[in-house]
C-alpha cells in the first residue's frame, strides 16, 4: 500500500479526479496503511475464499477512506479500490500472472488466455465480437 500510494501521488495531478488514483494517493491518511498490502488488479478477476475477511474489515477501511477523501469515496470505482485491498490482505493471496490474465487494453496476442473487457472496451475495434465468435465456433 505504501508503494502504490507513492506512485499514485505522482500520477494524481495528471489523472484528474479519477477515484482509483485519488484514493490510492490518499492511502497514507489511513491509520494502518503501512501494515496493509495492496494489489492494483482487475476486480473483474477477483475471487476471495469464503470467510477470508470480515465485514468489519471492509467497514473499517471504508470509514477511514471516507474520512480521508470525503464524498469522493462514494463514487463509482471505489469498489475496485476496496476489492484490491481485500484481495491483497486475505491469507495466502495470489495474484494471477499477467499477461496470461489481462484486461482488453493489455492483452497479448497468443499469450493472454483470459480477458476482462472493461467498460466500453468491448465495443471498440470489434475484438470482443471477433473473439466471442471464435469461441462460439469451437462449441
Amino acid at each position: 500500500m505504501t508503494e502504490r500510494r507513492e506512485t499514485a501521488a505522482r500520477l494524481a495531478p495528471r489523472s484528474g479526479d479519477h477515484i482509483q488514483v485519488f484514493a490510492e494517493a490518499n492511502f497514507d491518511k489511513r491509520c494502518d496503511f503501512e501494515s496493509l498490502c495492496y494489489v492494483r488488479g482487475c476486480s473483474g478477476f477477483g475471487g476471495v475464499a469464503r470467510h477470508a475477511f470480515t465485514r468489519e474489515f471492509v467497514e473499517s477501511i471504508s470509514a477511514q477512506m471516507a474520512a480521508a477523501i470525503g464524498d469522493k469515496w462514494s463514487e463509482w470505482g471505489s469498489e475496485r479500490v476496496m476489492s484490491n485491498i481485500v484481495a491483497a490482505n486475505v491469507p495466502d493471496a495470489v495474484v494471477l500472472p499477467h499477461p496470461k490474465y489481462a484486461d482488453c487494453h493489455k492483452m497479448k496476442q497468443g499469450v493472454t488466455k483470459f480477458i476482462h473487457f472493461i467498460g466500453s472496451c468491448r465495443f471498440i475495434g470489434r475484438t470482443y465480437a471477433r473473439l466471442g465468435a471464435q469461441v462460439i465456433d469451437t462449441l
